[in-house]
């Protein structure tokens, strides 16, 4: 019996808000908006021989799951 491990993580870039300056209560209105370039990453480890398998997905479902094994 083999025991494996697995997590997937999604991996890029997002806009980031940074600070405006208004009146105490009042929310900034952000007009920059960059587009969201990502990835993701799915993984699995057998931690007692460190054999380890790595995906990468332009998103991630069950069907992407299902499709690489």
């Amino acid at each position: 019996m083999r025991y494996w491990c697995g997590d997937e993580s999604r991996v890029g870039l997002k806009t980031e808000a940074g600070r405006l300056i208004t009146k105490k209560g009042v929310k900034p209105i952000g007009i920059m908006q960059w587009k969201r370039d990502n990835f993701y990453l799915y993984g699995l480890v057998e931690p007692l021989t460190g054999e380890y398998f790595i995906w990468e997905f332009s998103h991630l479902n069950t069907g992407c799951c299902i499709n690489a094994g």
